[in-house]
């Protein structure tokens, strides 16, 4: 059945059908020994009964199955080959299902009554948290299982001398992990409304107002009667440039709930061995680049045309700096944060940070020295010196075109330095990333 798995807006798959779904991800590296970790905690015993039967249907096919388990019911239970029961860490029984363990439980002094479910009973009888009585008989237990345990380690160290371990012969390489994860990527992009779509939206809206507010500003300019009124026409564009600028940077705060979501995605794929860190950096920074081209498109669109600004082209490489820079904060700040919401909170607070020192509210001169460093950090900071120096400068930024340059500190600006310094943030903030997920989220490579 062609389903999606689900996300934070799409229900998807039920909690069964998830986890079996990961149980199938696992074979895929044709794994002989497959280790579970309570497998069917949290599932209602229709589903925790199916995940166990489709377990079986694997161990019947060869693979080796160990899962970890709490309070099998007695139709779970059933379906194991080998037991193994554990008590404060000490072993109480480890052999065949059925009438040995029943056996076991019985030369200690406690059968088991025929209308007890087997498996209830011996997590009944191994459970010494509420009952003394149930310490000495777990010791009694322990000791009646000693022979048959010295006997099992004999067998294990007589076992013949190990192969070299020459790698897993089945990993797939890490340029042909970097393509499927870059398609992966794309496709959701497209599929999830809440990474991009609605953020399309948002933009474009923005943008739109944006353009009907300074309708035609960009022109007046031109058509100016008197030196007053083309003085006014003049600062007042800056607000649009900065406001334009750092909105596409804040609003790229919309994306992180769906990035952590994408990132718990990578930490069990990469801790399972299916994933390397380097190739999903990589295809994770590529995947959003068609989408973020596509929004500072019509977002330029939409403000150079309405408001008949100069340089498209500067103003549209201008959004797709900034935007990736944003992105790249974004998933810097994901990495390092547990939750969401205290990722919003953070990036929110450093993006606030940006608008403070990025050069509209208080210019570069006027900041005190200790934090002249913010005013280079901060990611609108080049985009709006090139903004600014794209609109004000030469014969076609009006009669006050040098003195606005002048005010906001921009009359030596280099827009190509800006944009390959926008450019080395985002090559930063990956490398952070990159590290984050190696180091912290305990990546390979």
């Amino acid at each position: 059945v062609d389903t999606r798995v689900g996300d934070i807006l799409i229900a998807g798959l039920s909690r069964g059908q998830k986890r079996r779904l990961s149980i199938a991800i696992e074979l895929l590296q044709r794994a002989p020994v497959l280790l579970l970790d309570e497998p069917t905690t949290g599932l209602d015993s229709d589903s925790a009964q199916e995940v166990v039967e489709m377990l079986r249907g694997v161990a019947n096919a060869g693979h080796t199955i160990i899962v970890t388990i709490h309070q099998p019911s007695a139709g779970t239970y059933g379906l194991f080959d080998q037991v193994c029961l554990l008590s404060r860490g000490r072993q109480v029984y480890f052999g065949p299902v059925g009438q040995p363990v029943l056996d076991h439980f019985a030369t200690a002094g406690k059968p088991c009554p025929h209308h007890v479910s087997p498996a209830e009973f011996f997590l009944d009888v191994i459970n010494t948290d509420f009952s003394k009585e149930h310490e000495a008989l777990v010791d009694r237990l322990v000791e009646v299982h000693e022979p048959a345990k010295k006997q099992l380690g004999q067998l294990t160290t007589e076992t013949r001398d190990p192969k070299e371990y020459t790698g897993d012969q089945h990993k797939v390489g890490m340029i042909r992990q970097f393509f499927v994860l870059l398609t992966r990527n794309m496709h959701q992009n497209v599929a999830n409304p809440g990474i991009y779509g609605i953020r399309m939206v948002m933009y474009v809206g923005l943008s739109f107002v944006i353009g009907a507010m300074y309708w035609k500003a960009g022109s007046g300019l031109d058509n100016a009667t008197t030196e007053a009124e083309a003085e006014e026409l003049s600062v007042s564009l800056v607000p649009c440039i900065f406001s334009m600028q750092a909105f596409q940077v804040f609003m790229s705060i919309a994306v992180l709930p769906f990035f952590m979501e994408q990132r718990d995605t990578f930490k069990r794929e990469q801790g399972n061995g299916h994933i390397a860190t380097l190739p999903y950096v990589v295809a994770n920074y590529l995947a959003s680049l068609p989408a973020i081209v596509i929004i500072a498109v019509l977002s330029s669109a939409c403000i150079v045309g309405m408001a008949e600004l100069n340089g498209f082209f500067g103003f549209f490489m201008n959004l797709v700096l900034v935007m990736v820079v944003a992105e790249s904060w974004v998933h810097l700040v994901g990495a390092l944060q547990p939750h969401y919401i205290i990722g919003m909170a953070v990036a929110s607070g450093i993006f606030g940070m940006f608008m403070l020192f990025g050069g509209y509210m208080v210019p570069r001169e006027d900041i005190p020295v200790g934090w002249k460093w913010a005013h280079y950090v901060a990611t609108p900071t080049h985009s709006f010196r090139s903004g600014v120096y794209n609109q004000f400068h030469g014969e076609n930024g009006g009669l006050f075109g040098e003195q606005i340059l002048q005010m906001y500190d921009v009359e030596d600006e280099k827009p190509l330095v800006s944009g390959l310094t926008l450019v080395g943030h985002s090559v930063v903030l990956e490398l952070g990333f990159y590290a984050v997920l190696k180091w912290i989220h305990g990546g390979r490579k």
